[in-house]
């Protein structure tokens, strides 16, 4: 009898055993993270964000010469101020942006300690390339336009603008309010995105696969922020690091989670070749901008060099705050002549 008690007993609880893992299973698959949560979570913030006013400290490193330090046509400061700016440049960015008319504009401004450069390397106070290296971009899609102010030489108004067109800077400031979102179009399912839950340094975090071409992506996220991106990784076909970006130190503002580390990374053939890191000082979403925040005070006299619409170099008349508008305008009116 005691042996059949026993049997009964233990086949009880094998059968509740079993019930139980099929349970923790069914759990586990109805609490996992899906690709379709992770695209709509992309969505939902990139639709919440119409503005942006953003404040970074930006270091940037280049890890291979530039073609013109070599230049023997140009004089040794200019190749010095060159090397100097490939191998070490932080930059103050101070960036306004209006995500729904694609709009924004971005003030640098040289953090070095410009007059102990010049001391150190016996630098002359005019140089072909600027330092400090203190400019404005404006942009408007995917056009832009750069300034930079005039500088104590002795002579004429010598600032410098620049109108053109498909800038890679455009497709980088635009996307400075998105950092660590993941772009839902990547989780699409031609490029055959495989999602799996791992830890690392402690975390549970979410890794996505992707295959988009010749590149492969490894993007680890985490759920905590909204599935904003910890870490993501692309490499060639032949498995070859093209680029990383890093985010990190999220906080909340305005119930958005933005990154205050961000370190972006490329490769070229496999080798470090650019670094840039934001060290964030503050940002804020919604805010209300007019047309004047996108303008700039230019002096009288400045040449405008407009390789974009016109390919010519019109002067401006009189000082007047100019937007990319004003530039472009000015360049199809000069297209199509009096």
């Amino acid at each position: 009898m005691a042996l059949i008690l026993k049997d009964f007993l233990m086949n009880k609880l094998l059968t509740f055993s079993f019930i139980a893992t099929l349970f923790a299973i069914f759990c586990s698959l109805s609490s996992a993270t899906t690709l379709d949560e992770i695209r709509e979570s992309s969505k939902t913030v990139i639709d919440q964000i119409s503005s942006a006013h953003i404040v970074f400290f930006m270091e940037r490193k280049y890890f291979n010469e530039f073609p013109n330090e070599k230049d023997a046509n140009l004089d040794w400061a200019t190749r010095k101020i060159t090397e100097l700016n490939r191998k070490y440049i932080i930059h103050e960015i101070d960036t306004i942006i209006d995500c729904d008319k694609q709009k924004a504009k971005s003030i640098y401004t040289d953090m070095r300690d410009i007059n102990e450069i010049r001391k150190e390397y016996n630098l002359p106070l005019c140089t072909s390339i600027r330092i400090p290296s203190n400019y404005t971009l404006l942009i408007k899609n995917d056009y832009e336009m750069s300034y930079s102010p005039p500088t104590d030489c002795n002579g004429p108004n010598n600032a410098v603008m620049f109108l053109s067109n498909k800038s890679g800077n455009a497709i980088n400031i635009l996307n400075y309010p998105y950092f660590g979102i993941i772009d839902a179009n990547l989780l699409d399912e031609k490029n055959n995105p495989q999602i799996m839950e791992i830890t690392a340094g402690g975390q549970k975090l979410i890794q996505i696969d992707v295959s988009i071409e010749y590149s492969h992506g490894i993007i680890q996220c985490d759920p905590k922020y909204q599935y904003r991106f910890i870490n993501a990784v692309w490499k060639n076909s032949k498995g070859e690091y093209s680029t990383e970006i890093t985010a990190g130190d999220y906080r909340d503002i305005n119930g958005i989670p933005y990154p205050f580390f961000y370190k972006y990374r490329r490769f070229v053939n496999g080798q470090l070749d650019k670094e840039e890191i934001y060290n964030v000082e503050s940002v804020r979403f919604g805010e209300i901008f007019n047309e004047s925040d996108f303008q700039i005070l230019v002096p009288k006299g400045t040449a405008l060099t407009d390789i974009a619409i016109s390919h010519r170099s019109p002067v401006i008349g009189f000082e007047r705050f100019m937007g990319i508008e004003d530039a472009m305008t000015m360049g199809k009116n000069l297209i199509q002549g009096p």
